[in-house]
């Protein structure tokens, strides 16, 4: 293997990381603001139990994240 060639593998790596990190950051942001939406939806309609149960689970989400 060249200088060159190993010098764009590690640049493919880098950026490959950088894509796997903002995609992951994106579903996690995604993710959380459809479980907080969902869950004021239900409080304002009175469904209070299952609004606190879907925010525990959002809880859960975020410590296992």
């Amino acid at each position: 293997m060249n200088t060159i060639t190993l010098a764009y593998c590690h640049v493919c790596e880098a950026v490959g990381s950088f894509c796997k990190r903002v995609g992951r950051g994106i579903e996690y942001f995604v993710t959380t603001t459809s479980y907080a939406k969902a869950s004021a939806e239900l409080a304002r309609q009175g469904h209070q139990a299952e609004a606190k149960a879907l925010m525990m689970e959002l809880k859960s989400y975020k410590e296992n994240y």
